[in-house]
Formats: C-alpha cells, sequence, structure tokens
C-alpha cells in the first residue's frame, strides 16, 4: 500500500460506514484514478529513458490535456516490461475507460449515481490493487526538502499506512536528488522520481495528482486535489519547450511572461507622457480591474501600451504571467507610404476575444469562459482600438471584464472614442516644443542625419512643423522619414496630416463615436462656420439645435465634442473653434445626409439671427443657395443661386458637384424630376475629359456615380435604363482599364443595374403573360430576348468583376468599394441561378462569406442556403 491509497481508503471506510453514497462514487473514482497515475508515474521514472524520441515527442504532445484514457494509452507505452500485461489488468483498464464515459462522464461528480457503478469502482479497484505489484507492495513516499551537504539530504517520509510521517535522510549514495520533488521508496529500495504526477504538502494534508500540462512554454502542471475540491499549479522547467509548436502564436521572455506575437506599432518607443501613470496603475492599481487610453488616431495610443508590454516582459519581475494583445484595429496609416492599409485578422467580437485567450493562455480552441474564470495567476489584457467593436459586442466585452477578479487581472482599453472603461487615460497631441524633440529623437533613433544648416532649418521652423503634424507622432514620424528623403523644405511645405488619406484616416469615423445630441450639434456646426473662419459662439449653436432650454444636454454633447478634440473652447465657454478645415468637410457631408425636416428646421432658425460671415465666393454663394434651398425663398430664387455658382468660370469643380446634385435634388423634391435629371445632363459637360486627364481627386467618377443614383432612384424604366446608360458609357466597355476603387465602385453600381433592370423585365413579362396583357408568341419573343440579356450579363460585367475581385482581393479595397461589389454580387446571384449556373452562384457566395464583412457573410450564407433548397 502507499500513503496516497491509504489516505482514499480511510475516506471510503467512514463513508461507507455512513452511508454516505452520493460521496462514494466519486471518491472510488478518485481512487481508482490515482492508481492508475502512481502506475503511470512509476513507469515514466523506470522507463521514460529507454523510450524512442518519436514515443518521447508523443508523449508530451498527448499529456498537455489528456483524458484518463490517455493517461493508460501513454502507461502502455511505458510499459517496457508488460507490467501492465500480467493477470487481467488491461482488461480493467479498458473497462473502467468504458465505465467512465457511458456512466460517469469526465471530472470527479458527487452527485447521485447508482449502486451499480460503485459496486463496479470497487471491484476494479481492488483487481487492480491485487496484481499490480507498484501497488499492492508497502512502498513510502519521500518528500525530498532539502540538501546539507554534496550527498546528503533530508525530507519527510510517508509511510505506507498513510497514517505517520517522520524525518528522513538519506543514505550515503551517489544519488542525486532533487529539492521539493516526490519519490517513491520501491521495495528494492530504490528511489524512483514521481514528480511531477504526484505532489503531497502541508504535511500530508494536501494530495494532489496530475491533471494536464497547463502551458509547455513554462512547463506549468496543474494538479487536481484529493479529498477536497481544489487545484495546484507548479512549473517544471523539464517540460518548458519540449516539442511546442506555435512559436508563430506566442513565446515567453526571459523573466517567465507569456506573450501571444502581434504587430508592433513602433520601431523605437518614445514617451508620449502617460507610460508611467498607466504601469503605477498595473502593478498597484486596486480601485478597477481595467483602464482605458482615448485620444485622436495617431497620437501613440497602441505604441505606449506596447512599449508597456515589452518592459514587463524584460523586468527582472514577472508582475504578469499571460499578456495577451486583442487587436480590433481594421485599418493602419503606412506613415512611410502616407496611405491607409487595410488589417484583415482582426477580432471583432467577445467570442473571438475569448477564443484567441483561450489559444494563447490555455492552449485550446473554444469561446467558453470557464478555464478564464478559473484562471488562478496574474493576467493582462489588451484591447487595442475597443471603437471598432459594434455596439452590441462593446456591451458585451464591457460585462467580461467588469466579472473578471482584479487580483488576478487588468485590462487595458484603447480606443478613439469618448467610452471610457475603468480609470482614464487621455492622449493628447503634443505641444510644439514637445513636437520639435519628439522629430528629433526619432531621426536621432532612425540614424536619419541631417547637416547642420538642416538642422538649423528644423529648429527654425518648429511651429510650421507643429502645424504640419498637429502634434501627433504618427504624422512626426512620417515628417521624418521625409526629412531623410526629401530634405527639410520640400518635407516642411506639404501638409502631412491634411493629405486625403491622413484626414480619412483621422476623421472618417469620429461621426460614429458620437451620442446622438452630440451628432445633432456636429453636423449643425457647418452652418455656423466656413473654412476661412473656423470659430462662432455656443449660443448661436444652442438655438438652432433647439436645446436653449436644455443647458445640461447641450453642455454635455458639447463636452463629448470638445473631448474628442472635434473643437476647442474658449475660458469662458462663449465661443468654439473648428479643430482643423479637415472636420469641417465631414460636418458639411454628414449635415446634408440628414433628412429634410432636420435640415429645413435648423436652417429656419438660423435666419432667424444674424450669422457673420467671411467665406469666399464660391463657397459664399453654395452656402447662400443652401440656405435658400431649406428656406421659404421661391423655386425661381433658389434655382438662380446654385446656376450662378454653375455659371461661374472661377468655381472649383468640386464646388460645382455639389451645386448640380443639391439643385437636382432640390427639383425632385419639388416634383419636378424631369428638371433635375436636365441639370445633370447639361452640365455634364464641365467632367467630359477629366478621366483622359488623370483625374487625381475622382471628380469625374463622383459626378457619374451623382448622375447614376439620381437618374436610378423612383425613376421609371426608362430613367433606370439611362442610369445604366451612363455607367456603361463611362466603361465603354473597357472594363480591363479599371484603375481605382471608385471604378470598382461604378461597375459595381453598373452590374447591380443591369441584374436588377434585367430581372424586374422578366417579372413583367410573366405578369403579363399571366394577366392576359400580351399572347404566347410576345410572351416567349421577350423571353428569348431577357434570356440574351441574362448571358450577357454573366460573361460581360458579372464575369469581370468577381474575377477583378479575386485577383485584387475584396479585403484590399475601400469600404465604399467592397459595399458597392457585394451589393452588386447579391443581384447578381438571381442572375447566375437564372442562367443556371449554379457552380458559379455556390463559388461566389462561398467568396463572399470568406471575404466580405459580417454583415454580408450573414446575407450571403442564407442565400446560400435558399439557393441550395431550390437546387
Amino acid at each position: 500500500m502507499n500513503f496516497f491509497t491509504e489516505k482514499l481508503n480511510s475516506r471510503i471506510s467512514i463513508l461507507e460506514s455512513v452511508g454516505d453514497d452520493k460521496a462514494l462514487l466519486t471518491h472510488y473514482q478518485s481512487r481508482f484514478e490515482t492508481q492508475i497515475i502512481i502506475i503511470f508515474s512509476y513507469l515514466w521514472s523506470r522507463n521514460y529513458d529507454y523510450i524512442s524520441a518519436s514515443d518521447r515527442i508523443f508523449m508530451h504532445k498527448e499529456i498537455c490535456k489528456p483524458s484518463i484514457g490517455t493517461i493508460i494509452s501513454l502507461s502502455r507505452i511505458l510499459d517496457k516490461d508488460k507490467m501492465l500485461g500480467q493477470g487481467d489488468i488491461n482488461r480493467y483498464l479498458d473497462e473502467y475507460t468504458q465505465i467512465r464515459n457511458s456512466k460517469i462522464g469526465h471530472g470527479y461528480i458527487y452527485g447521485d449515481k447508482s449502486q451499480e457503478v460503485c459496486d463496479l469502482l470497487k471491484e476494479l479497484s481492488i483487481n487492480l490493487n491485487k496484481y499490480v505489484r507498484v501497488l499492492n507492495s508497502n512502498l513510502d513516499f519521500i518528500k525530498v526538502l532539502s540538501q546539507e551537504s554534496v550527498n546528503n539530504f533530508k525530507g519527510i517520509n510517508y509511510s505506507s499506512e498513510g497514517k505517520e510521517f517522520n524525518v528522513w535522510t538519506n543514505k550515503p549514495s551517489d544519488k542525486d536528488f532533487k529539492i521539493n520533488n516526490l519519490y517513491l521508496l520501491t521495495y528494492s529500495g530504490d528511489y524512483l522520481r514521481v514528480s511531477p504526477f504526484l505532489e503531497i504538502d502541508d504535511f500530508g494534508e494536501e494530495l494532489y495528482i496530475f491533471s494536464s500540462l497547463e502551458e509547455p512554454l513554462s512547463g506549468t502542471v496543474r494538479y487536481n486535489r484529493l479529498l477536497k475540491t481544489g487545484n495546484k499549479y507548479i512549473d517544471w522547467t523539464e517540460f518548458v519547450d519540449i516539442n511546442y509548436s506555435d512559436s508563430d502564436i506566442k513565446f515567453k521572455s526571459a523573466n517567465g511572461t507569456i506573450r501571444n506575437v502581434y504587430d508592433r506599432a513602433f520601431k523605437n518607443y518614445i514617451d508620449i507622457g502617460i507610460k508611467s501613470r498607466i504601469v503605477d496603475f498595473l502593478k498597484k492599481g486596486q480601485d478597477s480591474v481595467s483602464a482605458t487610453i482615448w485620444g485622436h488616431g495617431g497620437v501613440g495610443k497602441t505604441a505606449t501600451i506596447q512599449s508597456i508590454c515589452d518592459d514587463l516582459s524584460s523586468e527582472e519581475e514577472c508582475v504578469f504571467d499571460h499578456i495577451v494583445f486583442l487587436s480590433a484595429k481594421d485599418r493602419r496609416y503606412n506613415y512611410l507610404k502616407g496611405k491607409i492599409e487595410q488589417i484583415d485578422d482582426n477580432i471583432s467580437s467577445l467570442d473571438e476575444m475569448i477564443g484567441l485567450i483561450n489559444k494563447v493562455v490555455f492552449s485550446t480552441d473554444n469561446i467558453e469562459l470557464d478555464a478564464i474564470n478559473a484562471y488562478d495567476r496574474k493576467m493582462l489584457i489588451v484591447v487595442d482600438d475597443f471603437e471598432t467593436f459594434v455596439k452590441e459586442e462593446r456591451d458585451k466585452i464591457k460585462t467580461f471584464v467588469r466579472e473578471l477578479d482584479l487580483n488576478r487581472f487588468k485590462v487595458i482599453f484603447t480606443t478613439r472614442s469618448n467610452e471610457v472603461v475603468g480609470r482614464e487615460y487621455k492622449t493628447d497631441e503634443l505641444s510644439k516644443d514637445n513636437t520639435l524633440k519628439f522629430l528629433e529623437s526619432h531621426m536621432k533613433n532612425e540614424a536619419i542625419k541631417v547637416g547642420e544648416l538642416a538642422e538649423s532649418m528644423i529648429k527654425g521652423n518648429k511651429t510650421k512643423i507643429f502645424e504640419i503634424t498637429g502634434g501627433r507622432p504618427l504624422f512626426i514620424i512620417q515628417l521624418s522619414y521625409l526629412i531623410g528623403e526629401r530634405g527639410v523644405s520640400s518635407s516642411i511645405s506639404r501638409n502631412i496630416k491634411g493629405s486625403k488619406a491622413a484626414t480619412s484616416f483621422l476623421y472618417d469615423r469620429i461621426y460614429d463615436y458620437l451620442s446622438l445630441k452630440a451628432k445633432d450639434l456636429f453636423t449643425l456646426i457647418s452652418l455656423l462656420v466656413d473654412k476661412n473662419n473656423l470659430s462662432a459662439g455656443l449660443n448661436t449653436l444652442q438655438y438652432i439645435s433647439k436645446l436653449e432650454n436644455e443647458e445640461s444636454s447641450f453642455n454635455s454633447a458639447i463636452d463629448e465634442i470638445e473631448k474628442l478634440r472635434i473643437i476647442r473652447l474658449d475660458d469662458g465657454r462663449k465661443f468654439f473653434t473648428v479643430y482643423s478645415k479637415e472636420i469641417l468637410v465631414f460636418m458639411k457631408s454628414y449635415f446634408e445626409e440628414r433628412d429634410s425636416n432636420f435640415r429645413n428646421n435648423a436652417v429656419d432658425r438660423l435666419n432667424q439671427i444674424d450669422k457673420d460671415s467671411s467665406e469666399d465666393i464660391e463657397y459664399s454663394l453654395l452656402t447662400a443657395a443652401d440656405t435658400n434651398r431649406y428656406s421659404s425663398k421661391n423655386h425661381q430664387q433658389v434655382e438662380e443661386g446654385y446656376r450662378k455658382i454653375l455659371n461661374r468660370d472661377s468655381a472649383p469643380l468640386q464646388i460645382k458637384l455639389v451645386a448640380i446634385r443639391n439643385l437636382a435634388s432640390y427639383l425632385n423634391e419639388r416634383g419636378f424630376r424631369e428638371e433635375g435629371l436636365n441639370v445633370y445632363n447639361s452640365y455634364s459637360r464641365f467632367f467630359n475629359g477629366l478621366k483622359l486627364k488623370g483625374d487625381k481627386d475622382d471628380i469625374y467618377q463622383k459626378f457619374i456615380k451623382s448622375w447614376a443614383n439620381f437618374s436610378y432612384g423612383n425613376g421609371s424604366l426608362d430613367e433606370k435604363t439611362k442610369a445604366i446608360e451612363i455607367l456603361a458609357s463611362y466603361f465603354a466597355g473597357q472594363y480591363r482599364n479599371i484603375t481605382s476603387d471608385r471604378d470598382v465602385e461604378l461597375l459595381g453600381l453598373l452590374l447591380q443595374y443591369k441584374c436588377i433592370v434585367a430581372i424586374e423585365k422578366k417579372y413583367d413579362n410573366e405578369y403579363n403573360i399571366k394577366y392576359g396583357n400580351i399572347g404566347v408568341k410576345e410572351f416567349k419573343s421577350i423571353e428569348k430576348i431577357l434570356s440574351g440579356e441574362f448571358r450577357n450579363i454573366e460573361k460581360s460585367e458579372g464575369r469581370f468583376l468577381y474575377n477583378y475581385t479575386i485577383k485584387a482581393g475584396l479585403e484590399a479595397m475601400s469600404s465604399y468599394a467592397q459595399q458597392n461589389v457585394c451589393v452588386a454580387f447579391y443581384s447578381y446571384l438571381d442572375v447566375l441561378q437564372i442562367n443556371k449556373s449554379f457552380d458559379r452562384s455556390s463559388k461566389l457566395c462561398k467568396y463572399v462569406i470568406e471575404h466580405g464583412t459580417l454583415h454580408f457573410q450573414r446575407l450571403f450564407r442564407k442565400k446560400m442556403n435558399e439557393l441550395s433548397i431550390k437546387n
């Protein structure tokens, strides 16, 4: 017998005497599985060095998350002396596996079970003990605690009777014992090491058996406690990195911290001033499990937390056993190229977060919370770009974080939105002086060398450098590389933060981060300021927003906008200034997208008060025309206002395009649709030839899209056909000349319109024959024509757009291009079904399901299921 089984036998005897059948089952099961672990540890100690290298690799892989059946199988590999082949031992082991799987289930269950199962387990344990010598011999366990001299060790002897323990001192020998390890003193007087599979603590009060190799990178073994519920974790160096194949997923730093692999946001980090406070929170903060780093894009949020992760991994002290960096970032600004790049491996839901945490920490592929909730060490979770999640998922994530134990977990969010979870750490643009210091530090780190004259020019243009970078580290870094490549004069002449890509990266999603009232104010500001004068009075804004009697709501919304650095407030909170001209462009755009009642009410209230204006002529004329449109001015005055802009040779095409769109929309709203169509037709001459001249601003494509949309929207069949002609004329059949995402948008629009119109014609034809409006001969003639149209759509626009999308990659396209392509493909599926091109429609669905956004994945998955039923 031995200390483990005797302790269990003693408990079982008591339970049998008091008739506690509910507890007996678990204790019978615990005893049998303890016997198996003792056999396994005995065989491992005796024979591990004698099995093949391939068997060792296999065993280390299997013990990561083993079942008891796995332990039995591994014992058979180690059983070189055929100890398990004696008697009916193998049959008993197999019978237990069957009983466990069919009648008990995995895990120790303390509950009602039949007497039959208890009797089976009792009998199996007795038989196993009868035939296995390592179980039926009286063997002591030795826990080695210290080393007195070279060959003199001391520890505790846990006797085979299971009732007492004594001080143990080894006899002089050449045996090299390991401190804090457990040994089995065999019947032959040998010491067999049974660590790391068995463990005794607290002078025999706590008994543990091996459960799993929880973390191969640190060699962390998880133990199940016997006699009481509980777990224990111990790191064993012998398991570290043995046959570990997830080097592309995670790695272990020098101090033992395990981190997942992720893309770095910087080469050499330069502190922006908040790092020490965040580190202090992570190490000492006891008021909250989470904190949020928030601020505009490009100010160093991601770089700061990644630098902190680096520091935590390289310090002497291991603060967190695991660090998991979770990125929801779906795009990045490439400062070397000055372009926005899409990111396709980001997470977008709580389930994906949990899945990655489980993969990194527990090496499992599931989205269950059990392992995380049971995690009893220290973990840091970083959620980067929190605003990118949809609201429903953000709420789920916040609930998940609130339920974490702050003694074991810390969570850091980074976000552009004003949605703070836990402590708040705000990042701001750098001051003029710090902008210059950051630039000089980065150039030094990157060995970007310039002459003394250039260094003097950099110092003398501190204000200019601050203006073109906005004090944002992202753009300061971009500037440093430009200086190294093009020199100081050329580089500082560029408005880096005002480029099309930079503006889009910074501001095109800012509207989504606002509350409803803040969104109202964001759009209404565009009525009060212009690009030459970005300031206006708060009282005026409060009045036209109808919040003059809702002081608290107005101030809350203003604070929200100010906090996101959309506007600046003066010290007396009487005036505001829009942060940049680039933001104003987005304000105007979102105002135009609001419904007519909102716009009209705002303009009406604005006309009731004075508003100073100093706009240039074209902007002033457009503002006046728009104001007239939403006021009580008569039809002729409104139309004259827009045509005044359109007839000015000096008016920029961008202004003329807005004037055409707004005038046509105005005429259509008042029932003059034909006149609205004629506006586009009459002024199309402004844009003809732009494509041949290399239209860098995509003005021509924007005009074509606007014209086609207007003609198609709520139009007759003739007008819809006209929209198709407009788009087809743009391409003139030369689809292979596509050069931009704007072209892809237009081709997607063309395919969508052609599919819808052709299908509408087919439905009309079927309707007419059904109700006797046409004869069979005419019906068949139309069907034949339509059949040709459907085949043509598939062979031309449909096939080319599909092939182009496969080659270019849906994820690489702009969000607008992706939207148009997926909508077009959705209509195109109906054409493919009519043409009976089932294989092509199936491939199309699978591609979008694999590469499209979540919204389109759901639509195409549903569509694919419908098509499968039809087929």
